[in-house]
């Protein structure tokens, strides 16, 4: 009896023993560590305090980032993200939230190493070194704030694009220059004509087929509506201008009207020649030349019309709008807007992408001027194919015109237009936006205004792009004859009623080009 009643103590001994042994491994286990705890509330805020043993500090860590989150998806819930990243309000927003997240995980973050240090046993809390600890500590919180500066940065890029380049309704006005002595209802001398860099006449041909200055339709410019829901035509001039060393100014040689039709989807695209000549001018300025039409080519109406700011007091950009007042008078089709790229700038901007691939369907051999002072000229030898461009090369590409004709190099600086925007991959584009933000800032300039840009942005990305209408005015189909100056002279007439059958869905594909032919042309 005895052996058996000490084999039974010895057995409850040893049970007493291992039970007393896993509660103290238990006790050990839940101690919190506290880098551990200040890591689990930097991911999410509060599972560090439960950790830590806080359940009502955790579960206001917890409601207060669902809360924040929640506020996120409230603002944006109902709007397409093409809406949403082009409007300030909403970019300043997000960086607020991200601000706010960024204070309340690190705060959330030292709290929990707070709580677990405070929980510590007082054994483990003499064997606890805080200066190690603190440097894990501020290493585990500059991790934490990494993504959210990043995000900061890239938030300040695109408010910086945004409002550098887009206007402000409200402050869109400028206090036009005085003009000279000379009355402004006066033709242009010889004079003022030398003073706005027109270069004299290179010979004289007799004008055929002038259109009558007294037409009414083309004394007066058209009447521009700002784009709405209500208005179903949003129609945009979209310039390539060149101020390239040499070139006396800039010089519009890419004009592309782009008109579109949100409620169908469909798009159409006119350009206009750089040199057509006696261009018929609006009511605005036609009394400063005789006749009523512009003596050179078009392509120099801009640089005029900075010369002569008075002549359109209440345009932020005279040149700008001259030309959206004289090409809308051709083509009678209003002009809403205007977006001009500054092409030296171009070459920026293609580097700050990485360069721009593009199908070269005839060779070119040519050397062309720079885009910047002091940069050496640039010589391109181009092969038949897909070709891989740099800066320099893209812009000589666009201008080169020794081999071939201006029309020629409009449907180069079409292709490379084209190019551009299939290339620009979203993701790519988010990446480059710190590199890519400074360098739109001097390339672009447009009088779009930014409460329309999210309406401007979701019609554009609805566009059918199978379905564009593309149109070129070159010779001879519409033009006839030449001014004084050798320059084809527009079929006005014939012009307006081709734009007429494009907007009313009669047009068919006769002398333009279709979607089909511009990717062969463009490879």
């Amino acid at each position: 009896m005895r052996r058996r009643s000490g084999a039974r103590d010895s057995v409850q001994f040893a049970g007493r023993s291992r039970a007393a042994f896993a509660d103290r491994t238990s006790k050990r286990s839940r101690v919190a560590k506290p880098v551990t705890a200040a890591m689990l509330s930097s991911i999410l805020p509060g599972t560090g305090e439960w950790y830590a043993g806080a359940r009502r500090r955790a579960g206001l860590g917890w409601l207060v980032s669902f809360g924040l989150v929640g506020a996120v998806m409230i603002r944006l819930a109902g709007e397409p993200v093409v809406r949403l990243v082009v409007q300030p309000d909403v970019v300043i927003f997000l960086m607020a939230a991200n601000g706010a997240m960024l204070l309340f995980r690190a705060g959330s973050s030292i709290d929990a190493y707070q709580v677990a240090v405070d929980a510590l046993p007082a054994r483990r809390a003499a064997q606890f070194r805080p200066a190690v600890t603190a440097v894990a500590l501020v290493s585990l919180l500059g991790v934490t704030a990494a993504p959210h500066l990043v995000i900061a940065y890239y938030g300040l890029s695109a408010l910086d694009f945004l409002t550098g380049v887009f206007v402000d309704e409200k402050v869109d006005e400028v206090v036009a220059a005085a003009p000279p002595s000379a009355p402004a209802s006066s033709t242009t001398s010889t004079t003022e004509r030398a003073s706005s860099s027109l270069p004299a006449p290179i010979m004289a041909l007799p004008i055929l087929e002038l259109p009558e200055v007294s037409d009414p339709s083309i004394a007066s410019p058209p009447k521009t509506t700002p784009f709405t829901k209500r208005h179903d035509r949003i129609t945009i001039l979209l310039v390539g201008g060149d101020a390239g060393p040499g070139r006396g100014g800039l010089r519009t040689d890419t004009m592309i009207v782009a008109t579109m039709e949100p409620s169908t989807g469909k798009a159409a695209l006119f350009s206009v020649p750089r040199n057509l000549g006696a261009v018929p001018l609006p009511r605005s300025f036609s009394k400063a030349f005789e006749g009523g039409v512009f003596d050179y080519r078009l392509n120099h109406v801009y640089g005029w019309a900075m010369d002569h700011p008075w002549y359109f007091p209440e345009a932020a950009d005279a040149g700008a709008e001259a030309l959206m007042q004289t090409i809308g008078g051709l083509l009678d089709l209003p002009i809403d807007y205007y977006a001009l790229i500054d092409l030296g700038g171009f070459v920026d901007l293609i580097d700050a992408l990485g360069g721009i691939d593009v199908y070269v369907p005839d060779p070119i051999l040519d050397r062309t001027s720079p885009a910047h002072p002091g940069d050496p000229w640039t010589r391109i030898n181009l092969k038949v194919g897909y070709q891989h461009l740099s800066g320099a090369e893209a812009l000589a590409y666009a201008r080169s015109r020794s081999t071939s004709s201006d029309y020629s190099r409009m449907d180069r600086q079409r292709c490379l237009l084209g190019s551009l925007a299939q290339q620009s991959d979203p993701i790519e584009i988010a990446i480059r936006i710190p590199s890519l933000v400074p360098v739109l800032d001097d390339v672009i300039s447009t009088n779009i205004p930014l409460g329309h840009l999210p309406d401007l942005a979701e019609t554009a990305a609805a566009l059918d792009l199978a379905d564009i209408i593309s149109v070129r005015f070159i010779p001879p189909g519409y033009t006839s004859g030449y001014d004084d100056y050798g320059h084809p002279v527009p079929r006005v007439a014939l012009i307006r009623d081709t734009v007429s059958q494009v907007l009313d869905g009669t047009f068919e594909q006769d002398g333009s080009l279709s979607p089909a032919d511009l990717a062969a042309a463009c490879g």
